[in-house]
């Protein structure tokens, strides 16, 4: 009895296990009155595939959205071991797969069967019924495990295995999106009440109908993080006590460090761009670059070469957080090292910054006047976004190598052989102070941002240094601009 149990359990066992479906399974093909979604996932890599863009080629990622969601249509053989198909994309509307980087209306038909590789069975996706040439076939780039390209349908990178979609995937990708939310939302200027709320809208989501539910997480995720991605902030570090409590993060050439600052330049102000994964690049406005991985010193690199940040340690109550990357966090090195960005292991206070969105400048102080005033005839533009403006360039006197107009260029002030675009161009704001005069806010008219350091030839969103214009006596049709500090 115990051996008829035995092979009745090993049957029911075995029975069970070609119930599930195998990586060499042909996807279930949907019809007018039944569509089944599938990820694609490629059997080497452990990556699904993914709509990038009707005209840019398929990404591989780790995690699930819409973009990730593929259909098919068409016909099986009579042995059902060949399907001839086409490829649809929940994110990609009405276009169709016509190729690894190309989606149009017409599409093309593939041809998906065991791609017949041993290591690592699967199935291939074709566009031409043959498998050994090395054109015709999906593929896991170079094992990149980042985009699809072309090989050979039975090469170990070109097995896909296809997974239908179920409403407990969509539920445990918003599991996975609230608990990256509910880590950040203590960080208040920059998520603050808004992922709560968001939250609040993903438990609303119904996993049921699983292409609607994704294409509504995305929509949702997108905005919230757009939102975040929008905010520009200043990180302030704690110190130790010392001197480098209260300096500001800032950009120093190719390095970060922290200095003293009175007037917010673009080199002191930060933005994020948030991965799917829940971390972040943490973005420099005055460079144009992002953080390096944390290492001796951090440096500014390019998107590609940047750091993927978390942000742990968060006190809510005064918005501080560690920067944390790997196994260590950005730390603010003392002025042995320059005060430079370093990397730390230690919770010590000069690892925690503080986060703060600036407040812009009020500028209710400053009117207009749209009579010409001295000198030189300058007109005085409005404060009111709708006011009229008067821009003019500035020249330099004095030539450096023949550049010599002024320029906005990334929060810095740069010259230029001629005016070349809107950057050139700047207006002045007036404001009458305490029987000083006039003194004035030089503004630029493409950007809007406003002259904070001219010393420096720095350039802020927030902050203005005040300058006072005086005819040249020694050049005739020329102004000087003195800073209202130095009087130079």
């Amino acid at each position: 009895m115990k051996k008829i149990t035995s092979i009745l359990a090993s049957f029911l066992m075995l029975f069970g296990m070609a119930l599930q479906a195998a990586p060499t399974d042909l996807p279930k093909l949907s019809t007018a009155t039944e569509t089944t979604w599938y990820l694609i996932k490629n059997v080497r890599g452990g990556v699904y595939a993914g709509y990038a863009g009707e005209s840019s080629k398929m990404t591989l990622k780790s995690r699930i959205t819409v973009n990730e969601l593929f259909c098919f249509d068409g016909e099986l053989n009579s042995e059902k071991t060949l399907a001839t198909v086409n490829i649809h994309n929940a994110a990609a509307g009405n276009l169709l797969c016509d190729g690894h980087s190309s989606w149009t209306v017409s599409g093309r038909k593939w041809y998906i069967q065991n791609s017949g590789n041993k290591e690592k069975p699967g199935c291939a996706i074709s566009y031409k019924n043959d498998l050994t040439n090395n054109e015709y076939s999906w593929n896991n780039e170079s094992n990149g495990n980042s985009h699809v390209a072309y090989y050979a349908g039975n090469d170990i990178g070109s097995s896909w295995e296809f997974i239908e979609v179920t409403s407990d995937m969509v539920t445990e990708s918003l599991n996975a999106i609230k608990t990256q939310l509910d880590n950040i939302k203590a960080l208040k200027p920059l998520f603050g009440a808004d992922c709560q709320s968001i939250i609040d809208e993903l438990n609303n989501i119904d996993n049921t109908n699983v292409k609607e539910a994704y294409v509504k997480i995305s929509d949702i995720v997108e905005k919230f993080y757009a939102n975040a991605e929008s905010k520009v902030f200043t990180f302030e570090n704690l110190g130790e006590n010392d001197d480098r409590t209260g300096k500001k993060l800032s950009a120093d050439g190719a390095f970060a460090v922290a200095k003293d600052v009175k007037n917010i330049g673009y080199d002191d102000l930060w933005s994020i761009k948030h991965n799917e994964d829940g971390t972040f690049k943490i973005f420099n406005l005055g460079v144009a670059k992002y953080l390096s991985p944390v290492k001796k010193y951090i440096e500014f690199v390019s998107y590609e070469a940047a750091a993927d940040y978390t942000f742990i340690r968060i006190q809510p109550d005064n918005d501080v957080v560690a920067l944390a990357s790997g196994n260590n966090v950005a730390h603010l090195g003392n002025w042995g090292h320059g005060y430079k960005l370093i990397s730390y292991s230690n919770e010590s206070n000069a690892s925690l910054w503080k986060v703060a969105v600036p407040a812009k400048t009020d500028l209710a102080q400053w009117h207009s006047a749209s009579t010409e005033v001295e000198p030189n005839g300058i007109k005085y533009s409005s404060i009111d976004p709708e006011g009229e403006k008067y821009y003019y360039t500035i020249e330099s006197k004095r030539q450096s190598g023949g550049f010599r107009y002024a320029k906005a260029n990334n929060g810095n002030l740069i010259r230029t052989a001629a005016p070349d675009s809107k950057a050139n161009m700047w207006y002045f704001l007036r404001g009458d102070e305490q029987g000083q005069g006039s003194s004035v806010v030089i503004v630029n008219a493409e950007t809007g941002a406003m002259l904070c350091a001219v010393a420096k030839g720095k350039l802020s969103p927030f902050s203005y240094q005040k300058f006072w214009l005086t005819k040249s006596i020694r050049e005739n049709g020329y102004t000087c601009i003195a800073d209202d500090e130095t009087n130079t």
